[in-house]
């Protein structure tokens, strides 16, 4: 079995990524109102296809990261899985918009509401 190369946790308010090499990255999520969440499917799939979309570039994991969220930020939009994806660009300059989430007022408050999920890319 080959060994890891990168290891993703994403969560409601961000993610984070690790490689094998030492690199590391932690990016909030967007900053994406509730009001304006229209269903939920597909959403973890979606940060994932935009981190891998970044890592297939080789873009650098805190890029990555932000693909990741602005992916899942245009599926959250949406009432199908895929209605909200456009193209890259066009989700990352929609996520520039509304901005990431500050991890560090989140880390102030504790782990509540942290649920990671995991991704390992070999």
């Amino acid at each position: 079995m080959a060994s890891a190369k990168t290891v993703v946790l994403r969560f409601p308010t961000g993610a984070l990524a690790l490689s094998s090499s030492g690199e590391r990255a932690i990016e909030g999520s967007a900053n994406l109102p509730k009001s304006r969440i229209v269903s939920a499917t597909g959403a973890g799939h979606a940060f994932t296809a935009g981190f891998l979309f970044g890592y297939h570039e080789g873009w650098d994991l805190t890029a990555c990261l932000k693909g990741g969220h602005a992916t899942a930020a245009a599926c959250l939009s949406d009432q199908t899985t895929s209605g909200g994806i456009r193209t890259m660009s066009t989700c990352l300059k929609r996520l520039q918009s509304l901005g990431l989430r500050s991890l560090e007022a989140r880390q102030a408050q504790g782990s509540a509401g942290v649920n990671p999920k995991a991704a390992i890319i070999s």
